[in-house]
C-alpha cells in the first residue's frame, strides 16, 4: 500500500453502498492516497463533490476515464494525496468519538 499510487474502491450502487463507507477509505486518505472511488452519497461526503477521484458511478467507462486522467497528470495525482491528507485530518478517534457522545446525548435527554 505504500508504495502505491493509486487506491481503488470499484463500488457497485446498491442500497448497502449507498449508506456505507468502507474503512479502507480513511486508511488511505490517512496514508495521503489518491483514491478512486463512485460518486455514491458517502463517499462525497467525506471527499466533497469535487474530488477528482469520484466517478460517476452510472457511466460505465467512469472509473476507467478517471484512473486515465491519473496517469496523464502525475500533478493531478499529487495535488488529490494533498487534498485527501487534509481531509483525513477531519476524521480521528477522537473526533469521531465526540460526535458519537453528543449523538448519544442528545437521544437519551
Amino acid at each position: 500500500l505504500k508504495s502505491s499510487t493509486l487506491a481503488i474502491i470499484p463500488y457497485i450502487d446498491n442500497p448497502l453502498t449507498r449508506v456505507s463507507l468502507p474503512t479502507k477509505l480513511f486508511e488511505y486518505i490517512k496514508l495521503s492516497k489518491t483514491v478512486i472511488c463512485p460518486n455514491l452519497p458517502g463517499f462525497t461526503e467525506v471527499l466533497g463533490f469535487d474530488n477528482p477521484g469520484l466517478y460517476n458511478i452510472n457511466d460505465k467507462l467512469g472509473i476507467y476515464n478517471i484512473i486515465q486522467a491519473f496517469f496523464d497528470d502525475k500533478n493531478l495525482i499529487k495535488k488529490t494525496e494533498l487534498l485527501n491528507l487534509e481531509i483525513a485530518d477531519r476524521f480521528t478517534l477522537e473526533k469521531e468519538i465526540i460526535k458519537i457522545a453528543d449523538l448519544y446525548g442528545k437521544i437519551l435527554i
